[in-house]
């Protein structure tokens, strides 16, 4: 369900974000499976641009991935998120109501 995508971030995502998403102190990225990038916050749209073109301080995947390689990634993320056992903020969830 979810390996495929799971080899294509080892492939290149791995590099910066950790092999598990989640981004050790010594990496360069933040952390995936945090509550800013749940669905709520950071949309699969989202996820594609940024993989897409980048932001300031991610270079463009661009090339690497074509866009069935990027909807395997997403659901790896989207799948790690709801597995990581973190939930979105109460007050946040209570905003959007």
């Amino acid at each position: 369900k979810f390996k495929v995508g799971q080899a294509y971030f080892h492939k290149v995502c791995s590099n910066c974000h950790g092999p598990d998403a989640m981004s050790p102190a010594n990496f360069k990225a933040p952390k995936l499976i945090d509550e800013d990038y749940f669905s709520e916050n950071f949309s699969d749209d989202d996820i594609r641009k940024t993989i897409e073109k980048g932001t300031d301080k991610m270079p463009s995947q661009k090339g690497k991935f074509d866009n069935a390689e990027i909807n395997e990634i997403i659901k790896y993320l989207r799948y790690s998120q709801k597995t990581s056992g973190i939930v979105p903020d109460e007050d946040e969830l209570e905003e959007e109501e």
